[in-house]
């Protein structure tokens, strides 16, 4: 499921926000993906659990223009 979240206030209008949930697969572009949105992960992302292939996760982050998205909080679901 791929969702995206308004835009808060204080934020830049240029930054918008997105939620995936499901299994985490081997990205296109990326070394992560979830139904098919390929998304970043960096030494600012918070990561609940361990992020493995093939596990579910419910992910949150930002999309900037020309960077793609990033994931911000990644919470691994228990089997």
């Amino acid at each position: 499921m791929f969702r995206i979240v308004s835009s808060r206030k204080n934020r830049s209008p240029r930054v918008r926000q997105f939620d995936l949930h499901g299994e985490v697969q081997l990205g296109s572009q990326t070394p992560y993906s979830i139904c098919g949105t390929d998304f970043n992960v960096d030494s600012n992302t918070w990561v609940i659990g361990d992020l493995e292939l093939g596990k579910t996760a419910s992910v949150h982050g930002v999309i900037t223009p020309g960077s793609g998205c990033y994931a911000t909080k990644i919470k691994i679901n228990a089997a």
